[in-house]
């Protein structure tokens, strides 16, 4: 198992007039590629679901860490 976590300052929400939201997160990770990233996730009382419609992960410079971010298509429960 990889250590990793969510950057909780790289989550983003945007609604658009239809009701579908945008969610953009980055996973900050050791291992080349992230687990766990999912269809589904939760915040501020909030449960998102929907498509990942991007995952883009680039190593951090002068560090041996990875970032993914995650664009995610949703509706919310």
């Amino acid at each position: 198992m990889s250590t990793q976590f969510l950057d909780c300052a790289s989550f983003s929400v945007n609604y658009d007039i239809r009701g579908l939201v945008t969610v953009t997160y980055s996973i900050i990770h050791q291992s080349h590629m992230p687990t766990g990233i999912s269809s589904s996730i939760s915040a501020g009382g909030q449960t998102f679901t929907g498509y990942v419609m991007s995952r883009t992960t680039t190593p951090i410079s002068g560090s041996t860490w990875y970032e993914t971010v995650v664009t995610l298509i949703a509706t919310t429960d």
